[in-house]
């Protein structure tokens, strides 16, 4: 799920009481259960109430109940986030995109000498003139390779400023037709043998994203018009203590998984490569007033190897991920 400030965290929250929200029981048990490790696990052990020990962490301010009542608000915003998604009407253009089968010959400028690069460009040609059509494509990359000739190949569905821009360019022309199958070069990846399929509903997860950005436009829009001012009076008071507390927090079942599957690609439709996909689940907590209250979590789906998306997804490529 997207990463929300806390200030858009509040929006959110005077939206989910206006439409009538409320959090649920496994939600309320979490955050008593979240409280309770605190106590036995930290303050006790410290010779601290539960009160004193989040003072001393999260400033002079926090206490059990405000501290509960940030969690709150976290939670509400998830639930609002879900509602909103569930709600979300989507327009057609927004969840049906090109797919594209391909063959990734790999050679990116600078990464490889010239004798390399046009070995590449030579085995990418070979195989082009082999890709009769859409079949042909998908026979063409699987046997180049298992050769150890191509570097990846499968099945993309290409989101507008998701993808390397020459493959984008190509998948997005106008003009393109269903059978269509071209050999083209990027700065970035070297040569694809691309085809496209047609048009392909994105799926869930993607689509998902698609909503939150829509909220967080939206909520972004009554922040710029003035519907919300933010500040106050009162002068801050610095906490007495810096130091982070790690909590040790179990989801308790209110979080999704994030399947592991490539950015950009369609479930996982990559039936060639050595890629490992990555899933960071990043939680953060911050001090008190901000404190807990926006704690977030935030899914990166990176790719081991260079495939066509963006060129800051990069790791290193190892015969591991292969078997995963």
């Amino acid at each position: 799920k997207k990463s929300v400030s806390f200030i858009e965290q509040k929006v959110i929250n005077d939206l989910a009481e206006a439409k009538g929200l409320t959090l649920t029981d496994e939600m309320n048990q979490s955050i008593d259960t979240m409280l309770q490790t605190i106590e036995s696990e930290s303050a006790t052990p410290a010779g601290l109430t539960l009160d004193e020990y989040l003072a001393v962490y999260y400033g002079p301010t926090c206490n059990t109940e405000s501290f509960r009542t940030v969690m709150e608000h976290y939670y509400m915003a998830d639930v609002y986030t879900n509602d909103f998604i569930e709600n979300y009407e989507y327009d057609e253009s927004e969840i049906m995109v090109p797919n594209i089968r391909y063959a990734l010959y790999y050679a990116p400028e600078g990464q490889v000498t010239e004798e390399e690069k046009a070995a590449q460009q030579a085995l990418a040609q070979a195989a082009f003139e082999e890709c009769t059509d859409l079949d042909m494509l998908a026979v063409v990359g699987a046997t180049s390779y298992t050769n150890g000739e191509c570097y990846q190949y499968g099945e993309v569905l290409v989101r507008e400023g998701q993808m390397d821009q020459a493959f984008e360019d190509w998948a997005m022309d106008p003009a393109r037709q269903v059978g269509d199958v071209d050999l083209i070069e990027s700065e970035q990846f070297g040569y694809f043998i691309v085809g496209y399929t047609g048009l392909a509903e994105l799926p869930d997860e993607d689509k998902e994203a698609i909503a939150v950005s829509a909220l967080s436009e939206s909520v972004s829009d009554q922040m710029d018009n003035g519907s919300y001012q933010f500040g106050t009076d009162i002068p801050f008071e610095t906490p007495s203590a810096v130091d982070t507390l790690n909590l040790d927090v179990t989801d308790n079942g209110t979080a999704e998984t994030a399947e592991s599957f490539p950015e950009g690609v369609n479930n996982g439709s990559v039936t060639g490569s050595k890629a490992l996909d990555i899933v960071f689940v990043v939680m953060a907590s911050i001090g008190c007033v901000a404190v807990v209250g926006a704690i977030v979590f935030g899914v990166v789906h990176a790719m081991g190897k260079k495939k066509p998306v963006k060129a800051e997804q990069e790791t290193e490529t190892t015969e591991e991920s292969e078997e995963e």
